[in-house]
C-alpha cells in the first residue's frame, strides 16, 4: 500500500508566515537538517540561499562516510555546511567567517522541520540551556530571541513543516526520523516499518536473516518484546512502532536512511 501524508497544525501556519519577513531581515539562517536523511529534511522555503548555513544535526546517529557524501552535496550546490553530534560545542562553526561580516548589531534565525534538532543546537551554540527541548515534535509554539552574544541574537522558530502532500519516498523517512510525530502516522505505521526494514535490511544487513515476509517478522520480534493484545496474540502496529523507536534511538547503529544523488 502506498501513502502519502500531510500534517500542518495552525500554530506552524501562522509561524511559517510569521518567519518569512523574519529571515529576509537576518544577516545568518542557520538550516538544521537530520543528518540522517539531509534531503527529506531540506525545506529550501525556510531560507534564503545567500545567507544559509546548512548544519547537519544527530551526526552521532548517522552513517559517517554518507554524512560526508551529504556534506559534499550540499557544499556543491553553494551552501556552508557543518556538522553537530550529541553535546557539541560547535567550536568550528564558532570561528566560522560569516560572524565577522554581521554588523554589531545583529540577526541569525534557525529554522528547520519539527524535532530535527534546532532548540538543541541553539543551546549548544550558546552554551547554556535557553531553549526548550523535547522528542515530540512542535515542542516550539512561537519565535524565541535568544542572546548569543553582544552583538548577536539567535531566532529560535517552531518546526515548519511542508504545506502539501508528501510523497511516500518522503514521508516514510521523515516519520521513522520522528519529525512527524507518531499520532499523524497511525494509519500507516506497519508501511512504515516495512520501508524501514526493507531499507536497512539491504544496505545495512540489519536483521537480513530473519523472516523477510514483514507481518512474520513482526509477529516474531513483538512476541519477543511481550507486545501482545489482550488475547495472546501480537500486536501487530505497536510492534512497528517499537521498530521505529528503536531506530530511533541509534540501537541498530550509524544508519543513514538516502543517499545523494549526482
Amino acid at each position: 500500500m502506498s501513502f502519502s501524508f500531510q500534517w500542518f497544525p495552525g500554530h506552524i501556519g501562522r509561524a511559517r508566515r510569521e518567519l518569512k519577513p523574519l529571515v529576509s531581515q537576518a544577516q545568518i539562517v542557520f538550516h538544521i537538517l537530520d543528518a540522517r536523511a539531509p534531503s527529506a529534511a531540506f525545506y529550501p522555503e525556510l531560507i534564503q540561499k545567500r545567507k544559509a548555513v546548512i548544519v547537519f544535526a544527530k551526526t552521532d546517529l548517522a552513517d559517517l562516510n554518507l554524512t560526508l557524501q551529504w556534506k559534499e552535496w550540499f557544499e556543491n550546490k553553494g551552501y556552508p555546511v557543518y556538522l553537530s553530534r550529541k553535546n557539541d560545542t560547535l567550536q568550528e562553526l564558532k570561528k566560522a567567517d560569516f560572524w565577522k561580516k554581521s554588523s554589531l548589531f545583529g540577526k541569525a534565525v534557525v529554522t528547520g522541520l519539527p524535532n530535527v534538532g534546532k532548540s538543541t543546537f541553539i543551546n549548544c551554540l550558546v552554551g547554556r540551556k535557553k531553549a526548550k527541548t523535547g522528542k515530540i515534535p512542535g515542542i516550539t509554539r512561537g519565535p524565541q530571541w535568544i542572546k548569543l552574544d553582544e552583538r548577536m541574537y539567535l531566532l529560535d522558530t517552531p518546526g515548519i513543516f511542508y504545506p502539501q502532500n508528501l510523497p511516500e519516498a518522503k514521508a516514510w523517512r521523515l516519520a521513522a526520523l520522528g519529525i512527524i510525530p507518531e499520532s499523524r502516522y497511525t494509519e500507516f505505521v506497519f508501511e512504515v516499518g516495512n520501508l524501514l526494514i526493507q531499507y536497512v535490511r539491504e544496505n545495512y544487513g540489519v536483521f537480513k536473516n530473519q523472516a523477510e515476509d514483514f507481518s512474520s517478522f513482526l509477529e516474531i520480534f513483538g512476541r519477543s518484546q511481550g507486545i501482545l493484545s489482550k488475547g495472546g496474540n501480537v500486536h501487530l502496529e505497536n510492534a512497528a512502532l517499537r521498530l521505529i523507536r528503536e531506530f530511533q534511538a541509534g540501537k541498530w547503529g550509524r544508519i543513514t536512511l538516502e543517499k545523494p544523488t549526482k
